[in-house]
């Protein structure tokens, strides 16, 4: 692998260790990687899946007055914020 213009051993390489000690980047990593955690990635996948996802980040916003509204990319957190009940929202 490579980043930040040179070779790199693994991910956890990638993360400036003023950000987060060594040892709880290679905790993470390793996390991520265990049979139990790719298997609740998969099922949360499916069932956004089942849920009209069709791309990330996908977003739910299920409010107290029983409406939902979903939406796709980064770009709708502000529209998202409205469907939450902001002033400035749907």
């Amino acid at each position: 692998m490579y980043a930040f213009g040179g070779p790199i051993a693994s991910f956890a390489d990638m993360i400036p260790t003023s950000t987060l000690a060594r040892a709880k980047v290679t905790e993470y990593v390793q996390a991520s990687e265990s049979a139990d955690n790719k298997a609740a990635l998969k099922r949360e996948a499916e069932a956004l899946v089942a849920d009209g996802a069709f791309g990330f980040p996908w977003i739910v916003v299920d409010r107290e007055d029983g409406v939902r509204h979903t939406f796709f990319g980064s770009d709708r957190f502000e529209v998202s914020r409205g469907g939450m009940g902001s002033e400035n929202g749907i």
